[in-house]
């Protein structure tokens, strides 16, 4: 979830420095009444567009969306199709990709197992009309918009741009513990 969250941050940050970035946990990925007021409460906090990336929770924010009229994203497979006149756009995340990759590995000998990243140079995730070759719906993103993020996409697959992995930052440190007076 960090992972997601950095990074869509700091592409909000990279376009709108000064931009309030809210940020919401719920306990479970399948309940999307929690989803739901979670996104209410940050819509009455001015939010006009929610980063839905809460699985089957999902469908709360985008019920909520469509309640308020706020703009709203899918994630994991595209989720446009279910209101496309809310949800904007969704990040897929094309595992397929990475099953593929495993299985062609194994059949020609070469599989050594381990952990890999799927990112925007391997095709495994990103906005749906970046990685998708089929749309239904079509895109509705400005075009100028829908070039920026080509761009942007171009910068970090090149190395240009480099997105925090979350996972690859040092723990935090531990506050030291007090000691009792003596």
């Amino acid at each position: 979830m960090r992972r997601w969250y950095v990074g869509f941050e700091e592409g909000v940050k990279s376009v709108k420095p000064d931009a309030n970035v809210l940020l919401a946990w719920g306990n479970d990925f399948n309940d999307p009444a929690t989803s739901k007021e979670l996104a209410l409460a940050q819509n009455d906090q001015g939010a006009q567009y929610i980063f839905a990336f809460s699985a089957a929770g999902n469908f709360g924010i985008f019920e909520a969306a469509a309640e308020r009229g706020f703009f709203t994203s899918g994630v994991d497979t595209d989720q446009r199709s279910v209101d496309p006149a809310h949800i904007v756009e969704s990040v897929v995340k094309r595992s397929d990709v990475g099953v593929y990759e495993s299985v062609k590995d194994l059949a020609e000998g070469t599989f050594e197992g381990g952990f890999r990243d799927y990112g925007l140079a391997e095709n495994g995730v990103g906005p749906a009309f970046l990685i998708l070759d089929e749309l239904d719906p079509p895109v509705t993103l400005p075009q100028e918009v829908q070039d920026a993020v080509r761009d942007a996409a171009a910068k970090i697959v090149s190395g240009e741009i480099v997105v925090t992995d979350y996972l690859a930052q040092p723990a935090p440190a531990a506050s030291p513990a007090a000691s009792p007076a003596g």
